[in-house]
């Protein structure tokens, strides 16, 4: 615990703007790579779908008779000659992978703000306002628990 005690140590007392990029920046990384999966995933489903409505024979001789200057995709069906579930399935990948990075960005920043006002603001917010509650009542005879070594805990020990 030496080691990771430390370093949890020095990311508690970060400041809140170094708190705040860090978040957003973990966030970043992970909302990436999350829609890249997805991305890939979608495409995948969705072509395995289109791939029950392709002439499989005409396809292998496209592949067959192609140049290495063309590629050969396997080519979105009609919506009247797809299934409805196959059609509602290919339109989700679609969006998904239109908006999916769009949407995980989003959500990914969502969380970062709400993990940063949890873990940084919500207690000395709390400790404060008890504070605040305690002067208005004339009781001077009390004291912060929050010890934290960022701006919030100057904050909190300046009372």
């Amino acid at each position: 615990m030496g080691g990771d005690g430390v370093s949890m140590e020095k990311i508690r007392n970060l400041s809140l703007k170094k708190t705040m990029v860090l978040y957003t920046i973990l966030s970043l990384i992970v909302t990436f790579f999350l829609s890249v999966s997805i991305i890939e995933i979608a495409g995948q489903i969705q072509e395995e779908v289109w791939w029950k409505y392709v002439d499989q024979d005409e396809y292998y001789q496209a592949m067959n008779d192609r140049n290495e200057n063309f590629e050969v995709v396997v080519p979105r069906p009609n919506q009247s000659k797809m299934s409805r579930m196959d059609w509602h399935i290919s339109e989700t990948c679609d969006f998904l992978r239109t908006y999916g990075v769009l949407l995980f960005s989003f959500a990914g920043c969502g969380i970062a703000v709400s993990l940063f006002y949890k873990n940084k603001l919500k207690r000395p917010i709390q400790e404060l306002k008890m504070a605040s509650q305690m002067i208005a009542e004339e009781d001077l005879d009390f004291h912060m628990a929050y010890e934290n070594e960022d701006e919030m805990g100057d904050a909190v020990q300046g009372i």
